[in-house]
C-alpha cells in the first residue's frame, strides 16, 4: 500500500514541476519583445522519503532561476535616449512612491514632469553635476553627499534648465596672413617740380638730367644737398651735382647761335676735329664734327643738339639741351667725368677746334650719394634702409614719391645749399616740416585701421557678449607694415557700444612679428595680455584673453594661431566662450553616461551623469513587475560606479538591449515539459486502476 501510494504522490509532483515549467516558458515567451527581459529557466530535484536503504523516491521539485548576468543583443534605434548597457551593471530607477530598482530596459522618455521615464514608468537617477562638471561629494562641489550613496542620485528631469548667460573671457584666432601682401607704405611726399613757365625741370623723364634753375625764385645749384630724415633709423643725405654744362650757344659759337643751328668750319673748326668723354672707369667715346648729315649712332655732330642726341646714344652717359646750354652726366653721377680734345679723324693730325674748351666744359670729379636725374636719386634711396622711393610716369613728366618704409613712423626732408638762396625743396616742391606717420592705432599722429581711413587688406567679424548676453560685434583688422611684420586692431563695430579713451573702439592693438618659417615670433604685450572692456550698457566688464598662437623663435614658434604664409586669407578657428541667455533644444547621453544639455544659444552643458549599479550576485536579484529587480540576500549589496570602472559595462546610446528569451528553444522545453506532464497523468491512471482491483478484494 505504501508504494502505491508514494508513486501516487510522485506522479502529482511530476504534474506539479511541469506545470511550474510551462508557466516559466509561457512568460518567457510572452516578454519574447520586452526591452532589457532576462529569460528564466526551470530546475527540478528530486525528492526522497526516508533515509539509508529503506528510503524510497518522492517525486521532484521545481525551481525558477533567473538568468539576469546573461547579455542581450543591442538593437539600434537612432533615438538618443535609448540607452542600453553592454556588458555588466544595471540602471538606477525609481517608481512613483519613491522606491528605488534596478532595471536593464532602457527606452527612456521625457514625460509631462520632465522626467527620463521607460514604458513601466520608472524614473532615471543620475548624479547632477554642478557647472564645473563634478560629481556629489567631489571636491569643490557644494554637494558633499557621497556619489555612493542613492542620496546623491535625482530624477533626471532637465526641465527649467536654461542656458545661462554669461560674457566672453576667452577669445581664440587662427587664421592665415598672406605673406605676399604688399606692405603699407609710410608718411612720404612726392616730388613734383615747380611749375613755373621758366622751370626746364617741370616735365623731365626720369633720366633727364635735373638742371640748375638759374635765377628763379626756388633756385636750384649744383652742390645743394637734400637730406631724408625717418625718425626711427639714421637720415641720409644725398647731393645735386655731378654734370658739366656747355656755354649759353646764344652768345654765337662757330657760326651757331641756337642749339639746332649747324657749327660752320672755318678759323678755328675744320670737319672731322673730335674729342672724347670719359665716364668712370669706362673707356672713353670719340664724338667728331661732321658738317653735313651726322649720324648719331656713329658718335658724329653738327650743332649742339646733335651733339647731345649723340652721346645719348652711349650707355652710361645722358645729355640734354636746355636753355641753349648742353649737359653731360654719367648715368651714375657719382662718376668722374673728363672732356679731352683728340686728332681730327679725316686728316689724321690734331684737331683744330679744342671742342672741351669751346663749348665750356669742365672735367667733374667723383663723388658719393650725388644725383641729378630722378631715376639716379630712386637708386640712391632704394639702397638707403627705413626709407623708400615709387617712380611714376618714368617716360615724361616723371614725379618721385620719396616715403618711410615703416609705415608707423615719421620723416623729414630738409636741405643745404650749395647755391643761393637754397632750394632743392622749393623746387622739389617737398614740405619743411616732419610728416606725421601714415599708421597709429591710437590716431594721435596718422590714422588707423578702425576708422577706415587706412583699407585692411583682411578684416575678421567676430561676435562676443557682456555679462547680460548682450552680443557685441568686433572686427580685427590687420595690416602689413613691413617684411614679416603686421599691425592688429580689436575694435568695436558700433563704438557706441564701448566706453573707453582709445579713439574708434578700439580695444587692443600691436605688433605681430614672424618668423621666417611663417610662424608667430611674437606679439605685443597688448595682445598677450588681459583686455579690460567697458560697457556702456552698464553691463559688467569684461576682462578677455586673447588666444592667437604659439609664439617664440623658430622651432619654438608654431602655426597652431595667426601664421603667415603666401595664399588666401583663411580663417581656421574663430571661436570665444560667451554666450547669450539660451532655452533648452535637446538632450543627449553620451557613452560616458553623461547627459548633456542643448541650448538655443549654441551652449552645451553636462547636468547629468548616469552611474551603473552593480551586484556581486546579479543572479541573485529579485524579479518585479515593470522589468525590474530589487536586491536580495544572494544578490549582495550594490555599489555606483562611473562609466569605466571595472564592475561595470559600457552604456551604449541610441540602442536598446534586446530579450534573452530564444523562441525555439522555449517552444522545444514546452513540449517536452507537455510530455512529461501526460506521463505522470497516465502514472496516476496506473495507480488509480491498482487500487480499484485492491478494493474489490
Amino acid at each position: 500500500m505504501a508504494g502505491l501510494s508514494g508513486a501516487l504522490l510522485s506522479s502529482v509532483s511530476t504534474l506539479s514541476s511541469n506545470s511550474t515549467a510551462v508557466s516559466v516558458f509561457s512568460n518567457n515567451i510572452s516578454n519574447l519583445n520586452t526591452t532589457g527581459y532576462k529569460g528564466s529557466n526551470t530546475t527540478f530535484s528530486s525528492l526522497v522519503t526516508g533515509t539509508g536503504g529503506g528510503g524510497s523516491g518522492g517525486g521532484t521539485f521545481a525551481r525558477t532561476r533567473s538568468e539576469v548576468s546573461q547579455q542581450g543583443l543591442l538593437q539600434p534605434t537612432g533615438v538618443g535616449t535609448d540607452l542600453s548597457i553592454s556588458g555588466a551593471g544595471f540602471f538606477v530607477v525609481k517608481d512613483t512612491a519613491g522606491n528605488t530598482f534596478y532595471t536593464r530596459a532602457g527606452s527612456f522618455r521625457e514625460d509631462d514632469t520632465g522626467n527620463l521615464v521607460n514604458s513601466a514608468r520608472f524614473r532615471l537617477q543620475g548624479w547632477p553635476l554642478d557647472n564645473e562638471g563634478r560629481l556629489p561629494g567631489a571636491a569643490g562641489n557644494s554637494n558633499t553627499i557621497s556619489a555612493q550613496l542613492l542620496e546623491s542620485l535625482r530624477d533626471v528631469n532637465l526641465r527649467g534648465q536654461t542656458g545661462q548667460a554669461f560674457g566672453t573671457s576667452n577669445l581664440t584666432l587662427a587664421l592665415n596672413l598672406d605673406a605676399s601682401e604688399d606692405v603699407l607704405k609710410g608718411a612720404g611726399d612726392d616730388i613734383n617740380f615747380d611749375l613755373s613757365p621758366v622751370n626746364y625741370n617741370r616735365t623731365v623723364a626720369s633720366g633727364d638730367i635735373i638742371v640748375p634753375t638759374g635765377t628763379t625764385t626756388n633756385r636750384l645749384q649744383s652742390g645743394d644737398t637734400f637730406t631724408v630724415a625717418p625718425g626711427l633709423t639714421p637720415s641720409y643725405t644725398y647731393t645735386y651735382g655731378g654734370f658739366s654744362n656747355s656755354i649759353d650757344i646764344s652768345a654765337g659759337l662757330f657760326g651757331a647761335t641756337t642749339p639746332t643751328a649747324i657749327f660752320s668750319p672755318g678759323a678755328g673748326l675744320t670737319e672731322g676735329d673730335a674729342f672724347t668723354i670719359q665716364a668712370g672707369g669706362n673707356a672713353a667715346v670719340r664724338f667728331t664734327f661732321k658738317q653735313f648729315s651726322p649720324i648719331s649712332d656713329l658718335r658724329q655732330f653738327n650743332s649742339l643738339q646733335s651733339l647731345s642726341d649723340a652721346i645719348n646714344t652711349v650707355t652710361g652717359l645722358t645729355s640734354r639741351v636746355v636753355n641753349n646750354r648742353l649737359y653731360v652726366s654719367s648715368t651714375d653721377a657719382n662718376d668722374a667725368i673728363n672732356f679731352a680734345t683728340t686728332t681730327n679723324t679725316v686728316s689724321g693730325g690734331a684737331s683744330t677746334a679744342n671742342w672741351p674748351v669751346s663749348l665750356g666744359l669742365g672735367n667733374v670729379a667723383g663723388g658719393t650719394s650725388r644725383f641729378n636725374t630722378l631715376a639716379g636719386l630712386k637708386a640712391l634711396i632704394d639702397v638707403s634702409d627705413g626709407i623708400g622711393a615709387t617712380l611714376f610716369s618714368p617716360a615724361n613728366d616723371s614725379s618721385l614719391r620719396i616715403f618711410v618704409k615703416d609705415p608707423k613712423d615719421t620723416i623729414t626732408f630738409s636741405d643745404s645749399t650749395g647755391g643761393t638762396p637754397p632750394g632743392v625743396l622749393n623746387e622739389f616742391g617737398l614740405p619743411t616740416t616732419t610728416l606725421a606717420p601714415v599708421y597709429d592705432p591710437l590716431a594721435a599722429n596718422g590714422d588707423n585701421l578702425a576708422s577706415g581711413v587706412i583699407a585692411s587688406p583682411f578684416t575678421r567679424n567676430i561676435r562676443i557678449f557682456d555679462s547680460l548676453g548682450i552680443g557685441h560685434d568686433i572686427r580685427a583688422g590687420f595690416v602689413k607694415s613691413g617684411n614679416n611684420e603686421w599691425e592688429v586692431e580689436f575694435y568695436a563695430a558700433n563704438p557706441s557700444e564701448i566706453i573707453s579713451n582709445n579713439p574708434n573702439g578700439i580695444i587692443a592693438y600691436g605688433t605681430l612679428l614672424f618668423n621666417g618659417d611663417g610662424t608667430l615670433r611674437s606679439a605685443s604685450p597688448l595682445l598677450s595680455g588681459q583686455i579690460n572692456i567697458v560697457w556702456a550698457n552698464q553691463a559688467q566688464s569684461s576682462t578677455l584673453q586673447l588666444n592667437l598662437g604659439t609664439a617664440g623663435l623658430t622651432g619654438v614658434g608654431q602655426a597652431d594661431g595667426l601664421r603667415q604664409f603666401a595664399g588666401p586669407y583663411t580663417v581656421t578657428k574663430s571661436d570665444q566662450n560667451g554666450a547669450p541667455s539660451g532655452e533648452l533644444s535637446s538632450l543627449e547621453v553620451t557613452k560616458e553616461g553623461d547627459v548633456i544639455a542643448k541650448f538655443t544659444n549654441g551652449e552645451s552643458r553636462k547636468v547629468f551623469r548616469i552611474p551603473l549599479a552593480s551586484f556581486p550576485n546579479p543572479n541573485g536579484l529579485l524579479q518585479s513587475s515593470g522589468n525590474v529587480y530589487i536586491p536580495s540576500n544572494d544578490s549582495g549589496e550594490f555599489s555606483l560606479n562611473e562609466i569605466g570602472a571595472a564592475q561595470v559595462g559600457d552604456i551604449v546610446p541610441e540602442a536598446l538591449e534586446g530579450s534573452t528569451v530564444d523562441l525555439a528553444t522555449e517552444l522545444t522545453g514546452m513540449i517536452v515539459a507537455q510530455r512529461s506532464y501526460q506521463a505522470g497523468t497516465k502514472a496516476i491512471t496506473t495507480v488509480d486502476n491498482m487500487l480499484e482491483e485492491l478494493a474489490r478484494i
